[in-house]
This record gives structure tokens, sequence and C-alpha cells, in this order.
């Protein structure tokens, strides 16, 4: 679905605060237990990144423009 949306209908967030992102070269065990952190949106627009062939700035740029307008500041 990701790969399908358009980028600029997509946000990066970090609402689930009990389940953070598997960070590189940690191990999955006890993710569940971690608190995520509104750092870990970087981590997200990283795979968005990925998975959209996109460099990462222009998700980065792209997302946060989406949230100014959602939120509108």
């Amino acid at each position: 679905v990701i790969k399908a949306a358009p980028l600029d209908k997509i946000l990066v967030e970090t609402d689930s605060h009990f389940l953070s992102p598997k960070l590189p070269g940690s191990a999955p065990a006890g993710r569940d237990k971690l608190r995520n952190t509104p750092v870990n949106v970087r981590i997200g627009a990283e795979f968005l990144s990925k998975l959209k062939q996109l460099p990462v700035t222009k998700v980065i740029d792209a997302t946060t423009a989406n949230a100014k307008e959602l939120f509108s500041f």
C-alpha cells in the first residue's frame, strides 16, 4: 500500500509508545519494552525511503510539509 500511496499523502509518526522500531544492530527481543520516542521518526522515514526508492531527505521534506499542512503550522 505504501509503495502505491503518493508521497504528498503520507505522514510518519511514533504514536505506538511501547512498540518501538527495530534499531539497526539490535535484537528484536524486548522491543515491546522500549519506549518509542519522536527521535524514531527518522527510522520510519528511512524505511519509507527504501520502500519508495527515494532519497531519505526527499521523504523527510515531503512528510514534514504534509504534517505542517495537516496541522496548520
